[in-house]
């Protein structure tokens, strides 16, 4: 995966944080199957479990010193993190959403990000939100964030 990230920096002088999506063989042998030229979504889960700001290293590959004194948060290193993207099972117009349940910047972890404005139609298959949770174990983490989306789609599909 370093060997993949690296040819991808001298031919196409990437710098920075970009993604990377593989899938990995029986083998053990990662497959490229699309570059993201981005911040890439699963940063956060890297920067929560390990409390750094992977922006300030971002920055630090463009010459740039980042330093937010706001920019501490709490981290997880103990818990096992999961994120997912909540997808609408049915047709419904998205409600409005208490704040204390949007995500922050500094505090995403059991709350809803990537959030529709309230009042949009939204349709079956379509992305609704983003949830990310935290867990002693896997099992624990999983259900915790089938038990988000349930928890969503109960207070914001029709009766």
């Amino acid at each position: 995966i370093r060997r993949i990230g690296n040819i991808l920096m001298w031919k196409f002088q990437l710098r920075g944080l970009f993604g990377c999506d593989f899938i990995v063989d029986a083998e053990g042998t990662p497959w490229l199957i699309e570059v993201n030229p981005r911040y890439p979504a699963s940063a956060e889960i890297f920067e929560l479990a390990c409390g750094f700001t992977l922006l300030r290293s971002h920055a630090a590959a463009f010459g740039v010193e980042w330093n937010d004194p706001d920019a501490e948060f709490e981290t997880y290193p103990e818990s096992v993190l999961a994120k997912g993207v909540l997808f609408a099972p049915a047709d419904f117009e998205m409600p409005a959403l208490d704040q204390l349940q949007i995500a922050t910047p500094y505090e995403s972890v059991n709350r809803i990000a990537d959030v529709t404005a309230p009042g949009t139609m939204i349709r079956r298959g379509e992305p609704v939100c983003t949830l990310l949770v935290d867990g002693v174990d896997d099992e624990t983490a999983t259900h915790r964030l089938e038990e988000a989306a349930r928890e969503f789609l109960l207070s914001a599909l029709p009766e």
